[in-house]
């Protein structure tokens, strides 16, 4: 769990918090103790200690294709916020966050200024400048 800024080397991103927010991250269960909710049961737990911390807001993230840690993410609580997207054009990488259906502007806002700070604005405004045309 990181309370400030952490690095997420299989993204290249840097996911930055303010006070009051945690990241969770690097989470496994050992191949002889799946399927038993244990995953789940321990962000339950997580997310009660850092409420009792004064923590407003738990992000954690999987990959679109681990649909254990999916579930077991959603049986935890968790609201799926956003998808992270991740491209290339040229010598560009280009990192941007989906919203999903739902989720309100406000909150969309805090995942693009955790994941991103913004980043996607910059490219998007020069996509949509006439230089860009």
């Amino acid at each position: 769990m990181s309370p400030d800024e952490e690095y997420i080397g299989e993204l290249s991103l840097r996911i930055k918090l303010v006070p009051g927010e945690a990241y969770i991250w690097d989470c496994a269960t050992v191949p002889a103790f799946r399927h038993r909710h244990l995953y789940s049961a321990l962000l339950v737990f997580i997310v009660g200690e850092l409420r009792t911390e004064g923590l407003c807001r738990v992000w954690i993230g999987a990959d679109q294709d681990n649909e254990a840690s999916q579930r077991g993410i959603a049986n935890a609580g968790f609201q799926h916020v956003a998808d992270l997207g991740i491209s290339r054009v040229l010598a560009m990488r280009m990192v941007w966050v989906q919203g999903r259906s739902g989720v309100p502007d406000h909150i969309l806002a805090e995942a693009r200024r955790a994941f991103l700070e913004d980043r996607d604005k910059v490219w998007l405004k020069a996509l949509s400048s006439p230089a860009g045309r």
